[in-house]
């Protein structure tokens, strides 16, 4: 057998696609047949069949999963899956911090208090330009730490705007939003990544395969067990 990753992978999808047409379309299996016509089949017993299909798709399955192919788009999937919830966490941050520069509400994510703007002219906070940057990152990008560099405006005709400059502001994403950035990642994640889609749609097929393989498998046993 070719060990390149697109028939390693050809190989798992033809065995798990025989497999899932088997309970799919009711197929069942004759005690007697021929194939093509000429080599005869007899005594066809449907526990060895399955416990067959078990080992084969458990082979290529393995052959699959331990391939260098694999392998590198796990890696990938996993840099990419830290790059989404860094620039969702970054997105969320901006959101808020934006939000505080409008409202002066305190942005519910960073646990350090900020001071309140206390500004005059409530038709100057929309045009406030700000910077965040994110110093560190902990726990799946939903603590650490962050820097917000934004203007405050002065009474000083000459230089009307101050930069002001928080360095490492405490934050922590509650559950909710971690759940919602850990869904719409994922779903980013499946749909655009091609590593994830070669990696993801074999390991669906080889598992549902493998857990019928193995119930036909067992409920096939079970009734030979008892009666003995």
């Amino acid at each position: 057998m070719d060990d390149s990753p697109d028939k390693l992978r050809r190989n798992v999808m033809l065995i798990g696609m025989v497999i899932l047409s088997i309970p799919l379309l009711k197929l069942t299996l004759k005690p007697s047949g021929s194939v093509l016509g000429i080599i005869e089949i007899g005594n066809i017993n449907p526990l060895k069949t399955w416990l067959f299909l078990l080992i084969l798709m458990t082979y290529f399955f393995l052959r699959y999963f331990y391939s260098d192919q694999v392998a590198e788009d796990r890696k990938k999937m996993k840099t990419g899956r830290t790059n989404l919830r860094i620039k969702a966490a970054y997105n969320l941050l901006r959101k808020q911090i934006q939000k505080y520069l409008k409202t002066g509400i305190q942005p519910s994510c960073i646990t350090t208090k900020l001071p309140s703007l206390s500004l005059h002219d409530q038709h100057l906070r929309p045009s406030l330009s700000f910077k965040i940057s994110i110093d560190t990152l902990e726990h799946n990008c939903s603590t650490g730490s962050v820097t917000i560099k934004h203007e405050k405006p002065t009474e000083k005709k000459a230089n009307p705007h101050t930069i002001m400059e928080y360095k490492n502001l405490s934050f922590s994403i509650p559950k909710h939003l971690q759940l919602k950035i850990l869904f719409s990642t994922e779903l980013h994640l499946m749909t655009l990544s091609k590593s994830s889609v070669d990696l993801v749609a074999p390991f669906a097929i080889s598992l549902i395969s493998l857990i019928i393989c193995t119930y036909k498998t067992v409920t096939l046993l079970l009734p030979t067990s008892f009666t003995n």
